[in-house]
């Protein structure tokens, strides 16, 4: 009867096998390649049924918007349900450089350490584009504007945040 690695006393670590011409006893682990059948699953439609009561709902109106759009296309979508047309609006990014960070912040009066706070970044990141070593992100740019363009509302923000 074989004795067992920790009756033994040896450890239970693998070993690692012999390198190439080395003369260590240690036999090299054998190769057991595993591979996977394919195989082919059907699609699962929901049955209304056994979904839940809101996805009912969504299948229900979903199906009710493609026997429209199969029966008279778009124009039988729009008789039959709420549609809006919305022009695109495009928004200006602002410009703003490292001087206007500069003076957006002693606008308000504050720190580096109270601005960042209020914009949600680093001091580290007030700092470097104050230095123009990096450009505000693009929402970051727009909450610059808002303050630039607005300035003692966000004084009077920061008034209540500093009293509570």
């Amino acid at each position: 009867m074989p004795v067992s690695a920790a009756k033994s006393g040896a450890s239970s670590r693998r070993k690692r096998p012999a390198k190439a011409g080395s003369k260590s006893p240690v036999a090299r682990p054998a190769v057991i390649k595993v591979t996977r059948a394919k195989t082919k699953v059907a699609p699962v439609k929901p049955s209304p049924d056994k979904s839940s009561p809101l996805g009912s709902r969504i299948i229900a109106g979903l199906e009710g918007v493609l026997t429209a759009a199969k029966a008279g296309g778009l124009a039988a979508i729009e008789k039959k349900f709420t549609v809006r047309r919305l022009k695109r609006t495009t928004f200006e990014k602002p410009a703003l450089g490292r001087a206007d960070v500069l003076t957006i912040r002693t606008s308000l009066g504050t720190s580096q350490t109270v601005f960042a706070e209020m914009l949600g970044v680093s001091v580290a990141t007030v700092r470097a584009w104050e230095q123009g070593v990096n450009e505000p992100s693009g929402i970051a740019v727009r909450f610059l504007a808002e303050i630039r363009a607005n300035p003692e509302y966000w004084k009077g923000r920061l008034k209540e945040a500093a009293g509570s």
